[in-house]
């Protein structure tokens, strides 16, 4: 190089601020490398904010981008197993872990996160393997921490070691004692140990904190256990689950889950009216008769019973049983969608319940007394009143129902009505003095004593034999 030119070089170097061309050279390199970095750590940033918006193809496509740029950025592996995991790219996912692991092997969430995956694949001894392991390692929450036991346990269930599926699940509800799927599932390992009652207890647990069990579970336990009841709880959710297919048509489906809450709670009203409308659209009519009366018998509120057990009788030409039950049905505020009233008017020729005179509803009202349904009883008697306010055998017969209801102070009221309109109406004064001596107002109670003795009547020898021990009068 001539002298010259090496001043002149000497010049751009100090012109352009450098104290050297090696210094140069560095600079520039370690603008690219910053650069090169720089880019990586944008793609991946971008990446983690795609990948919380759920918006997983392009979240892959930003940590591709980083990897490309800086293949040693590891920790992008992890972000883009999470990303092909939540895209159900298994196997895409479990590279990019064991990726990480291989260069981090205490990588804690790699381990659990390719856990999940080998137990979604059903390779349990990998599963075991990976949870254990990132376990060990302790930086997992602690929901992490009672999902990775209770996902051990299932992979041990899977295997058929129950024994070791137990202790899983036990150290699972030591780490998080609310958690209700944890209860169901050791449950099964407990009916496959046949220890049946603490499969019972925890299912009963599970169902405590809002964890409903699995239904083919609940039905080999069911089968399995015929020596232990089932707590009636489940009754309700097998009648749900009944209630639920009924509505999608699937009537067998429909029928064995009432089958299975009638056998958990015989005495479960709900569950025989509905089994009555399965078999009613199948056609069953004298079977859908019979669970229709079945709940009527526990609950005689059930208004809507009624109705279709009065759509039954028509289907069977049992035109006055079906007259009478849409009545019943009618009187408790349930209005069918169909028009059976007036079909079944033409059929009987029959008035309708509008044009029925009081004397028809007290007639009913002591018809529901004798059957000891007094609240419909009662029903029927403020019918028999509102047409006839100064009806006296009405008040007297709907004070019986609510003596017999268990409430005194309004019988009471209705028998004192029924001797305004006649006092002599020896029954009322009768029935007053038993609801004045259930309330402990003992003179009254002799005062209407007197009043029916006055009229030639006695009492019940045991009654005055009670009424003067509890009042100390020897009358």
């Amino acid at each position: 190089m001539q002298p010259q030119s090496s001043e002149t070089l000497i010049s751009l170097i100090i012109t352009l601020g450098l104290t050297s061309p090696w210094h140069w050279i560095r600079s520039r390199i370690k603008r690219l490398l910053l650069g090169k970095k720089g880019d990586a750590e944008s793609c991946a940033n971008r990446g983690d904010l795609l990948l919380a918006e759920r918006r997983y193809d392009q979240a892959i496509v930003n940590y591709t981008k980083a990897l490309e740029i800086n293949p040693q950025y590891y920790t992008v592996y992890y972000q883009r197993g999470l990303a092909y995991k939540e895209k159900g790219f298994s196997w895409l996912a479990i590279v990019d872990f064991t990726r990480i692991l291989l260069i981090n092997p205490a990588h804690a969430q790699a381990r659990y996160q390719r856990g999940t995956i080998f137990l979604e694949l059903g390779l349990y001894d990998q599963a075991i393997t990976d949870y254990t392991q990132a376990l060990a390692l302790n930086p997992l929450s602690s929901e992490q921490s009672t999902t990775a036991y209770l996902n051990c346990g299932l992979a041990y269930l899977h295997q058929g070691d129950s024994w070791r599926a137990l202790g899983e699940f036990n150290r699972a509800i030591r780490a998080e004692p609310h958690d209700g799927k944890v209860y169901c599932h050791r449950a099964e390992a407990y009916y496959r140990l046949r220890r049946y009652p603490a499969a019972w207890a925890d299912l009963h647990q599970a169902h405590g904190l809002g964890q409903p069990p699995n239904p083919e579970f609940l039905r080999l336990l069911l089968e399995k256990s015929s020596k232990e009841p089932a707590p009636r709880d489940y009754a309700d959710f097998y009648l749900v689950r009944g209630n639920e297919n009924l509505q999608q048509g699937l009537d067998d489906l429909a029928m064995d889950s009432y089958n299975q809450a009638i056998k958990i709670n015989p005495e479960l009203a709900a569950a025989y009216h509905n089994r009555g409308l399965v078999k009613m659209r199948q056609g069953r009519y004298n079977l859908a008769g019979e669970d229709f009366n079945r709940a009527l018998t526990i609950n005689p509120q059930l208004a809507e019973a009624y109705w279709n057990r009065g759509l039954t009788n028509y289907y069977r030409e049992h035109y006055e049983e079906a007259w009478e039950d849409a009545h019943q049905a009618e009187a408790r505020g349930y209005q069918g969608r169909s028009n059976l009233l007036p079909i079944l008017q033409k059929k009987l020729a029959r008035e309708p319940a509008s044009a029925k005179g009081a004397d028809y509803y007290l007639q009913r009202g002591t018809n529901d007394l004798k059957k000891g349904w007094f609240d419909q009883a009662i029903s029927e008697f403020i019918e028999a009143l509102n047409l006839d306010p100064e009806f006296g055998e009405a008040y007297l017969s709907r004070g019986i129902a609510l003596k017999n209801k268990g409430l005194p102070e309004q019988a009471i009221q209705d028998f004192t009505q029924a001797l305004r309109l006649d006092p002599n109406r020896v029954e009322a004064y009768y029935q007053r003095a038993v609801c004045y001596f259930l309330l402990q107002q003992y003179a009254m109670a002799w005062a209407d004593v007197h009043q029916v003795q006055h009229r030639g009547h006695q009492f019940s020898a045991k009654f005055l034999q009670v009424l003067r021990q509890a009042s100390g009068r020897q009358e």
